[in-house]
């Protein structure tokens, strides 16, 4: 799969913050188009912002929703989503920094009984305000 990974960190202190995490993710392989959102909030702990590399962890939890489609049948499902992760940043500014990598443990549970396990890798630009 394919996507985009947005997130915002309000800092409560140097080490601990309260993160918002928004994802989308796509693929369409053999004419089957799949996409799934995740929406999910939590704890972010980590390192010194002053360090050149910023080490971080986070426990997130909210929803998702997926849909698919084939031919002329579509449908589509949302549930329970829960986030366990962290990553590196390398700082390049002041107020800027490389995300070298965010590695995530997903899972989904939809209708109380089926789940799904993932791992997604994320990478990019990083803004401190």
């Amino acid at each position: 799969m394919n996507g985009w990974n947005a997130a915002v960190t309000g800092n409560v202190k140097d080490w601990l913050g309260i993160t918002g995490d928004f994802s989308g993710g796509y693929n369409n392989t053999s004419g089957v188009s799949f996409r799934n959102y995740t929406y999910t909030f939590g704890p972010t702990i980590s390192s010194s912002r002053n360090q050149t590399f910023r080490l971080f962890a986070h426990g997130l939890f909210g929803g998702f929703h997926d849909s698919a489609s084939f031919g002329g049948f579509s449908g589509s499902g949302s549930g329970f989503a829960m986030m366990f992760g962290g990553g590196v940043d390398a700082k390049i500014k002041p107020h800027m920094a490389v995300r070298v990598g965010q590695f995530d443990w997903m899972s989904f549970r939809a209708n109380g009984n089926s789940s799904s396990n993932n791992f997604r890798y994320s990478a990019g630009l990083v803004f401190h305000l």
